[in-house]
């Protein structure tokens, strides 16, 4: 499949983002109901980097939407993807679906049921040159996303924690601090929903009377100035608190810890904070 006319095509750096877009891709024409496929983000301005990510709206027949997302997992699985580390949000009207791959690349892949409304940023990738409605759902059934909020927070910590690494080698410092700052109460939240599930969502109050000690030194060492060797060392020292109390967390719940995944984020994160 040809992508003409688009900044990155001969771009080495982008390599994997073509690669993956390419296959989401011819996985996507397949399917009934899919109307147009558009690029949006960095890449469709031509101002993407090796740590961009991977943008794509999709927009279906009426009443696809169902279908579709009961096929998001096979449509996005490609090689390279981190298994069990995806991310899902949206309601009636939209709906995203994003995962990680290595080395560090994220697919954003959402799903509508009418055009874009700004397309200044979007380029059109693929058209279907006639409607396949025949196979969709009669009647629009509300899609249900139902999240458990312990994997959720789980999701969230690991899928994300490239994404702050990413920002740090942008020398975006603000960015990544937000980004750091929402591992912390990440980890705050799944500590609470074992010991204080009712507080689960309470952020930092009450964390002096709560944690244990030993927790609390653990989580002031993730406290740093805005600077790029302290924000790294930060978001390396969280992983670090997350691979040595999460297993534990997890079991007590009643959920399998991602470990295997969580590996894979935590190498992938070294390898990305040491090339500076």
């Amino acid at each position: 499949m040809e992508f003409k006319g688009i900044p990155w095509l001969s771009d080495e750096a982008l390599q994997p983002h073509r690669d993956l877009a390419v296959r989401v891709i011819s996985n996507l024409v397949q399917e009934p109901g899919v109307r147009t496929i558009y690029l949006e983000g960095s890449l469709a301005r031509g101002t993407a980097d090796a740590y961009s990510d991977v943008d794509l709206r999709v927009v279906l027949d009426p009443h696809f939407m169902p279908n579709m997302w009961r096929n998001r997992h096979r449509i996005a699985d490609i090689p390279g993807q981190i298994w069990d580390l995806d991310h899902q949000w949206g309601d009636s009207a939209q709906l995203s679906y994003a995962v990680l791959y290595e080395p560090g690349v994220y697919l954003d892949l959402t799903f509508v049921e009418s055009h874009p409304v700004q397309l200044a940023d979007a380029v059109v990738l693929w058209t279907a040159t006639e409607p396949r409605a025949n196979a969709g759902t009669r009647h629009n059934e509300p899609v249900d996303i139902h999240l458990d909020p312990m994997d959720d927070a789980l999701r969230m910590f690991w899928i994300g924690s490239p994404l702050c690494a990413k920002h740090l080698r942008r020398r975006q410092l603000w960015t990544a601090h937000g980004f750091i700052e929402s591992r912390r109460t990440l980890f705050l939240k799944i500590w609470r929903l074992v010991h204080a599930p009712s507080r689960a969502d309470w952020g930092w109050s009450k964390v002096e009377e709560e944690l244990p000690r030993t927790v609390l030194e653990d989580l002031a060492m993730t406290v740093t100035p805005l600077e790029y060797s302290a924000l790294s060392q930060s978001l390396t020292y969280l992983m670090t608190m997350m691979a040595h109390y999460g297993p534990g967390l997890a079991k007590a719940y009643g959920l399998s810890y991602p470990e295997a995944q969580a590996s894979t984020v935590a190498r992938m994160v070294s390898q990305m904070l040491a090339r500076g």
